[in-house]
């Protein structure tokens, strides 16, 4: 897990903390639209 860890924080590092912040909302705006998909489709008939 150490190795895995380091990689990611290297990746970090080339982005700034309001570019970070972006891709975060997005991810999560994304993940909620997914969820609601799912749900959609689960309640078909």
């Amino acid at each position: 897990m150490g190795e895995t860890v380091a990689e990611t924080e290297e990746q970090l590092k080339k982005y700034a903390t309001l570019d970070l912040r972006l891709i975060l909302g997005f991810l999560r705006d994304q993940v909620e639209l997914q969820r609601r998909h799912a749900d959609r489709i689960r309640e078909r008939p």
